[in-house]
């Protein structure tokens, strides 16, 4: 199978690799959480990897407006934890992840997108990319997410097997959206309804 075929819209394949891939990287970060190269390589794999199934889930191209910013986005916003790795603590002051990882960075994306006609599309691809990224972080074990900052700073969680069962929901719908336009279903639909 060559990479162009792997790479195609309709191929159930890809949606295995990248599930493959986000719960080997989720469950390999979980193990060497101390060693920050590894762990932050695995943790942006994760993340990563995760938005371009929830990508394919929606039908979003992953090389199209859409998922390029979302694919971006759901690895860029970590950048906001550099100055506290530099020893720099102004980000994250009574927070368990910087005040970016909250709701208030999810409205001004929306409210740039309402605002800014041109780069609709990139918006509303960073904005699934950061929930995206938001979500998993709320299913890290021994984490959370400050959502509601400025108005609270206490931190957010979920069971890190709710993140589990949302990853296997996504690629279900993901691959049931391509078995749903596959040219063997199209001549199957166009046949019941008397097409042809």
């Amino acid at each position: 199978m060559t990479w162009r075929r792997l790479r195609g819209a309709g191929n159930p394949l890809r949606v295995l690799v990248l599930l493959a891939l986000l719960l080997l990287a989720d469950w390999a970060y979980a193990r060497v959480h101390a060693a920050l190269p590894l762990a932050g390589a695995l943790d942006e794999s994760a993340h990563l990897c995760f938005a371009a199934l929830l990508l394919l889930a929606l039908r979003q191209p992953l090389g199209g407006r859409v998922g390029r910013a979302a694919l971006v986005a759901s690895v860029a916003i970590d950048i906001d934890h550099v100055p506290g790795e530099l020893g720099a603590g102004w980000l994250t002051v009574g927070t368990p992840r910087p005040y970016t990882h909250s709701l208030a960075t999810l409205l001004l994306v929306t409210l740039a997108a309402i605002a800014w006609r041109r780069r609709r599309l990139e918006l509303i691809g960073a904005l699934l990319g950061l929930t995206a990224h938001f979500w998993r972080d709320l299913g890290e074990t021994g984490s959370g997410v400050a959502l509601l900052w400025p108005l609270s700073s206490h931190s957010d969680s979920v069971p890190h097997s709710a993140f589990l069962a949302s990853v296997a929901s996504v690629a279900v719908v993901a691959l049931w959206r391509i078995a749903d336009r596959s040219p063997a279903r199209r001549r199957t639909t166009a046949r019941s309804s008397g097409v042809d």
